[in-house]
């Protein structure tokens, strides 16, 4: 998912960057259209904060065996918020983690 998501980023950001400039951006253009900017991926909606750090719901379930599907599915599905479930922005993930 974390490839998914940033080859996401990067492409819808690239062409938010040339509706809005009109041209190909520079590279620091497009980190600057990258920050604040939200995306769509197949696990749902993503935001890109302004230390360039993604946040996105996190799902979790119980893995199970669905006979209709002769495949492996989740249950009881709970669905957490991003302040819920990252670090703040500007935080790393280590000194959020420590700091509990």
């Amino acid at each position: 998912m974390s490839g998914y998501g940033a080859v996401t980023a990067w492409a819808t950001a690239a062409e938010k960057a040339v509706d809005l400039l009109g041209r190909w951006p520079e590279q620091a253009e497009l980190a600057t259209i990258l920050e604040n900017h939200g995306f769509y991926t197949p696990a749902g909606y993503h935001t890109m904060s302004t230390d360039h750090q993604c946040y996105s719901n996190a799902h979790f379930g119980e893995l199970t065996w669905s006979d209709e599907h002769g495949a492996a599915a989740l249950e009881d599905v709970s669905v957490f918020a991003p302040e819920e479930v990252s670090p703040p922005p500007g935080e790393t993930s280590r000194d959020w983690i420590q700091g509990w």
